[in-house]
């Protein structure tokens, strides 16, 4: 995990005055850190240039698809879940009222 001075380095570094624009792959200090914690804590050699801090998985997964897939390739396909109640059933819960079952 990133330190105390790293973390507080990172804060220092969001709470610039506004109106400037960011580099779009994250903060260069943020991505040293994350290089630095990378190499000593994971032994993965990393160049921070070539890291891009994201704002969640989400974003990450929607970068890497725009990557790798073409324009209508599919990346997955999901089966439709449908969950059903069924207040016959024993519940789950002693709190439960209903049981909730998973039929694909």
């Amino acid at each position: 995990m990133a330190s105390l001075h790293q973390s507080r380095a990172a804060g220092a570094v969001q709470s610039r005055g506004p109106g400037l624009y960011r580099d779009a792959a994250g903060e260069q200090e943020l991505r040293l850190a994350v290089a630095r914690y990378l190499a000593f804590n994971r032994a993965v050699t990393s160049n921070w240039e070539d890291l891009i801090v994201t704002q969640g998985a989400q974003q990450a997964l929607d970068l890497m698809a725009r990557i790798v897939l073409r324009p209508g390739e599919i990346a997955a396909k999901i089966p439709v879940i449908r969950l059903h109640a069924h207040a016959s059933r024993r519940p789950a819960h002693a709190s439960c009222r209903c049981r909730l079952t998973a039929k694909v």
